[in-house]
C-alpha cells in the first residue's frame, strides 16, 4: 500500500512540474496556439496519480 501512495505522489509531482513547464514555456515563447504540452498535466494527474490512489 505504501508503494502505491509513493507512486501516486511521484505522479502528482510530475503532473505539477509538467503543468508549470507548459505554462511558462508557452508564455516565454509567446505561443498562442494549441500544443500537445497541454495534455501532459492532465494525463499524468488523472492517469498516473488517480489510478494509483
Amino acid at each position: 500500500m505504501k508503494k502505491y501512495m509513493i507512486t501516486s505522489i511521484v505522479y502528482a509531482l510530475i503532473a505539477l512540474c509538467g503543468g508549470v513547464f507548459y505554462r511558462e514555456f508557452t508564455k516565454f515563447n509567446a505561443f498562442e496556439g494549441s500544443t500537445t504540452l497541454s495534455v501532459i498535466h492532465t494525463h499524468y494527474f488523472v492517469l498516473g496519480m488517480m489510478f494509483f490512489l
